[in-house]
């Protein structure tokens, strides 16, 4: 199985187990931004994740904020738009990303 068809049983599977996931999508990239358009990741209420948006601090900062949407039944998707630009000392690319985060439930399972 290929990477992005294992990605799509991935998030089948954790619906099946009757758990919502947040699917992230960058859907924007610009300049050195570590994650580019097209790149996507699940992640469980738990903190589970896979495939990524980029990695490092971005990646862990979104993670943080949208496993406490998660937790929040009613939260609906959003568009997140990051700046890159390693100010305060944190070891960041430059450029810039827009990360959607779109709540799946099992109602989506016909979808996907």
């Amino acid at each position: 199985m290929d990477s992005q068809a294992a990605f799509w049983a991935d998030c089948l599977k954790v619906l099946k187990h009757k758990q919502d996931l947040a699917l992230l999508l960058v859907v924007d990239s610009r300049g050195s931004s570590p994650g580019k358009t097209g790149a996507k990741m699940l992640l469980t209420g738990e903190g589970t994740s896979i495939g990524t948006i980029g990695g490092g601090l971005v990646e862990y900062n979104l993670s943080v904020e949208v496993i406490r949407l998660l937790q929040q039944p009613e939260s609906c998707s959003r568009l997140f738009y990051q700046q890159h630009n390693g100010s305060g000392g944190e070891q960041v690319c430059g450029g810039a990303q827009t990360v959607l985060f779109y709540r799946c439930t099992p109602v989506d399972l016909a979808v996907l």
